[in-house]
């Protein structure tokens, strides 16, 4: 029996133990899948389009990868980005007529477990053109996921150099979600400030597993059980 009670007594507590996050397959998540593109009715204006995403305005402005003046870097997940132009207020150069973005993107995620909770992880920058008076505007990204709505950290358009990692977390209410990008500006003023909101690096992980034992503690739980055994052939040989 004392050996059964070291056994039970291992420490195989929580800290010792150590999850099995798994990745949840997401097409095109760095976009360096390629884009599609059309012109949005407009002579400086493109609808960009990343491959396996959709845009919510479908036809709204957006492009590949904008750059300050060039001197934007890649993000930590390397390679090109998305980005969304805030163009409201703005008129066609072609029609005079209003111009709009695409709002952001959107990709329906499946073999979702219900209930099991999910890390929605990406990067963002902000950036403008140097002379634009939005230098310094705060932009975020809205995230979606399953009919939840968290949002993204800050970013602003005068550290054009600068990309911030965001990581949220939704429970999955389905098999199969939507997962999205909405754009935001904050303070925006119509027609006078241009300005960018970048987006790369789209991972969504499963961080609910059941935990899995460390191999220290594996060890220490088989010693264990070996004690355990050893005491009962002991038992056995001395009652006969």
């Amino acid at each position: 029996m004392k050996a059964l009670h070291l056994a039970l007594c291992l420490p195989l507590t929580w800290a010792s133990l150590t999850h099995a996050d798994v990745a949840v397959p997401i097409a095109n998540g760095g976009f360096e899948d390629g884009f599609t593109s059309a012109n949005a009715g407009d002579l400086a204006g493109q609808s960009v389009t990343p491959y396996s995403w959709s845009l919510l305005v479908p036809g709204g402005e957006s492009r590949a990868g904008w750059s300050q003046g060039g001197t934007s870097p890649a993000s930590p997940d390397g390679g090109g980005w998305w980005s969304l132009e805030y163009v409201t207020g703005w008129t066609s150069y072609n029609n005079g007529s209003a111009r709009y973005n695409a709002g952001g993107i959107q990709q329906s995620l499946t073999g979702l477990t219900v209930g099991d909770i999910y890390s929605v992880s990406f990067y963002s920058m902000a950036n403008a053109p140097a002379a634009s008076s939005a230098n310094g505007l705060g932009e975020y990204w809205s995230v979606s996921f399953g009919g939840i709505t968290k949002n993204g950290a800050t970013v602003y358009s005068n550290q054009p150099t600068t990309w911030t990692s965001s990581t949220l977390s939704f429970v999955a209410t389905s098999s199969s979600q939507v997962l999205s990008f909405m754009g935001n500006w904050l303070n925006a003023i119509p027609g006078s400030t241009p300005t960018y909101l970048n987006l790369d690096g789209v991972k969504v992980t499963d961080i609910s597993l059941s935990p899995v034992p460390e191999a220290s503690t594996m060890n220490m739980i088989l010693a264990g059980l070996g004690v355990v055994g050893v005491a009962g052939c002991l038992r056995r040989r001395r009652s006969n």
